[in-house]
């Protein structure tokens, strides 16, 4: 009679281990999902909060026509050469630029601009240790103060003559003065900058373009 009531004790004890381990495992199981869930829609979250909406779009449009002007001279007939032409430094005059720059944007909006016409002339003294630039010097050739316009219209058209044999006359004087050989070049760049108030933020533009020719 005692042997039998310990079997079942002993059955008994077994069982209830069992259902524990058992809601053991269900409790682990129930954490993972939740923990889960919780994850992903913290990442879901994330994904939402990281996307940016665009309110305001523009784009900087600009092309340039360029004749190089020659001195009177008996090596060159024409009186002037198009570009990709070959040439002789000594031989040019002067530059004539046809300028074009467009703002254009995705909604009209009045704007604040300025802009300005500089030539840079620069030679870069080149040796076994290097490159060095020597000589940089700019010059405003056109400036304008603050303007306002709306931005579906503003277009900016200069036509400029650039006085080439002067700045090829500067390098001359340059490297038989210092006696160096270097290597020069004329920069004609049209910078301009832009300013559209969007909402409460104002949006801050600025295009530069980039004309180079050997001096």
């Amino acid at each position: 009679m005692q042997r039998k009531r310990r079997l079942q004790i002993s059955n008994r004890i077994k069982l209830s281990n069992t259902v524990r381990m058992t809601l053991v495992l269900l409790s682990v199981v129930i954490i993972a999902i939740g923990s889960g869930r919780l994850i992903k829609s913290l990442f879901t979250k994330n994904d939402v909060t990281t996307q940016k909406k665009v309110v305001y779009k523009y784009n900087n449009n600009f092309n340039e026509d360029t004749n190089v002007n020659l001195k009177d001279n008996s090596f060159i007939l024409e009186s002037e050469i198009t570009e990709g032409q070959t040439y002789l430094s000594d031989l040019i005059s002067s530059i004539d630029f046809n300028m074009n720059y467009n703002y254009t944007d995705s909604e009209p909006k009045d704007i604040t601009y300025n802009y300005k016409i500089e030539a840079t002339i620069k030679s870069v003294y080149s040796s076994n240790n290097g490159s060095y630039d020597v000589l940089n010097k700019t010059e405003v050739l056109k400036e304008e103060d603050n303007k306002k316009a709306n931005s579906k219209d503003l277009s900016i058209k200069e036509n400029i003559n650039v006085d080439y044999a002067k700045y090829h006359q500067i390098i001359k004087d340059f490297k038989q003065q210092m006696g160096i050989s270097v290597d020069s070049y004329l920069y004609v760049k049209l910078i301009v900058n832009t300013k559209a108030k969007v909402g409460e933020q104002e949006v801050e533009n600025e295009f530069s373009s980039n004309y180079s020719i050997t001096l």
